[in-house]
């Protein structure tokens, strides 16, 4: 059996077909880090597997929903303003005398 074969087997797909698939550009899909689930390299080939991939890209979404998101900020407390250190302002004379 051809090792093509074997790969689509172990329903590993090339890079195009997951770019498809999955709607993910290609710089995206080599850029994940090695040891995402569902991206497998072999030497300098890189395969994947969508079912792994789909449910690591679920995983990886905010479960709060936007109410929820709503709720957090009214909790925060304003920003405050930072603090002016107030004093007297050094003029050239000042500057040239240390």
């Amino acid at each position: 059996m051809s090792n093509a074969a074997t790969v689509h087997e172990e329903g590993l797909d090339t890079v195009e077909t997951t770019m498809k698939a999955l709607n993910m550009s290609r710089t995206f899909l080599f850029k994940l880090p090695d040891g995402t689930p569902g991206k497998y390299r072999f030497g300098r080939s890189v395969r994947f597997n969508i079912r792994e991939l789909k449910e690591w890209a679920r995983r990886q979404q905010p479960t709060t929903t936007m109410k929820e998101s709503k709720k957090v900020e009214e909790k925060r407390s304003p920003p405050t303003k930072p603090k002016v250190m107030m004093g007297k302002k050094k003029t050239r004379a000042d500057k040239a005398k240390g």
